[in-house]
């Protein structure tokens, strides 16, 4: 990623005193083995995509590498320039590509059904950041952060936000949902826009301390980190009040470390007791049956019956470790069994047995 070193000839004069800076908290300062290009964090361990190198890990409590939490190389990736993650999905912007590419978090394999392709004005991406409704896009050669739709990938005019006078080269975007954030390369502030209003928020700006650029930003509501487009670090800034809040996803932690496989052994039935008895004026027949562990039941259970006229079952909603079946109807005699789509199995077959009448 040689091309970037050769923007440090673009960045301006500037005057910023150490006052004027928005309150450092330097404790929480990384320093980096190599230079950073994006950043991405669970809360736990920041995520650091890092020249010639795959996602490195580092410790947010210490500040210190974790190797053990680093990835292995993406496919289909070449110059990767912006990370984000929601809903079990990886996004990654490539400074080579038109398209926001989409791994999955559970294997690390490409997902390109949800690629998103971006807008041909919006061909020099940067930072990306998504509510799970909207993914925004910056632009390192735009003066706007572009908006995609999430459910059908495609573009949102309506929801992009024009950068205010000097925010002409940004790159990384954080928002904490009604505020976003956005890196300038050669500005000595991170600006600061309303997402309703889509307007510049100067009273939410965070100014920078001497010699610091802002590459990319994350932050947890509390600390704003910034990575740093000349040196090898990550700074920390105390976050300007906002009355929001910001929330980490732990999309990362189980994208580098999935979580056990989900046991798919299915309940047990432990009883089935007849409540309600067929009488020849009402041969409706009712069961509770008691599991072996909490069980939710999806609504579209059915009723496979032999000599059962007129089978139905109601919403069954979510239970416990019990649940009523009412079979009404006229009950000749046999068998009557009910056929239920567990969560996590292909189905849990009960045979109820109906007495003769």
């Amino acid at each position: 990623m040689l091309w970037l070193f050769a923007l440090a000839a673009l960045v301006v004069a500037g005057c910023v005193s150490m006052a004027d800076a928005q309150q450092r908290e330097s404790s929480k300062d990384f320093t980096l083995d190599t230079s950073g290009f994006a950043i991405w964090s669970d809360g736990s361990t920041m995520y650091v995509l890092q020249s010639g190198s795959p996602i490195n890990a580092y410790h947010i409590s210490n500040q210190q590498r974790d190797s053990s939490r680093d990835s292995g190389f993406l496919s289909d990736i070449f110059d990767p320039v912006g990370i984000w993650s929601y809903g079990g999905t990886l996004y990654l912007t490539d400074n080579f590509n038109d398209k926001i590419l989409a791994y999955r978090l559970s294997d690390k394999s490409r997902d390109s059904s949800k690629d998103i392709t971006l807008a041909s004005g919006n061909n020099a991406p940067a930072g990306i950041y998504s509510n799970g409704n909207t993914m925004w896009v910056a632009d390192h050669d735009d003066d706007k952060i572009y908006a995609y739709k999430m459910s059908d990938k495609s573009r949102d005019s309506s929801k992009d936000i024009t950068l205010a006078s000097g925010n002409n080269f940004p790159w990384g975007i954080w928002s904490d949902g009604n505020t976003m954030w956005v890196a300038d390369i050669n500005a000595f502030k991170i600006y600061a826009y309303n997402i309703s209003a889509k307007s510049h928020d100067s009273s939410k700006d965070i100014t920078l301390a001497p010699g610091h650029r802002s590459l990319d930003i994350w932050s947890n509501g509390n600390t704003m980190w910034v990575l740093d487009f000349t040196h090898a670090n990550i700074y920390a800034y105390r976050m300007p009040s906002t009355g929001g809040g910001g929330s980490a996803s732990t999309d990362l932690l189980s994208f580098f470390f999935p979580p056990p496989p989900r046991d798919t052994t299915p309940p047990t039935v432990l009883s089935v007791e007849r409540t309600g008895n067929a009488t020849t004026t009402d041969r409706a027949l009712t069961w509770n049956v008691t599991f072996s562990e909490a069980v939710a039941v999806s609504a579209d259970a059915h009723i496979n019956y032999t000599s059962v006229a007129n089978a139905t079952i109601p919403d069954l909603g979510a239970v416990h470790d019990t649940m009523l079946v009412n079979v009404p109807g006229a009950v000749t005699g046999g068998n009557v069994s009910v056929d239920l789509h567990h969560p996590i199995t292909s189905g849990l077959l009960i045979e109820l047995v109906a007495p003769d009448c």
